[in-house]
């Protein structure tokens, strides 16, 4: 996976996380979504730096 792909990626993580926990309606689940896109993001980036490095 290219470096425009992995960001890109990231990004679409991010807003759907956004998009979804806005919606939900429910604070604790508003929180967990928008905690799962951020580890979503953090496991692509160490997997994406493990295949550099």
């Amino acid at each position: 996976m290219d470096a425009r792909q992995a960001a890109a990626g990231a990004i679409a993580t991010m807003v759907g996380s956004i998009v979804l926990a806005r919606a939900a309606g429910d604070k604790r689940l508003s929180d967990a979504l928008l905690e799962a896109g951020r580890q979503a993001v953090r496991d692509q980036a160490t997997s994406a730096g493990a295949e550099c490095g």
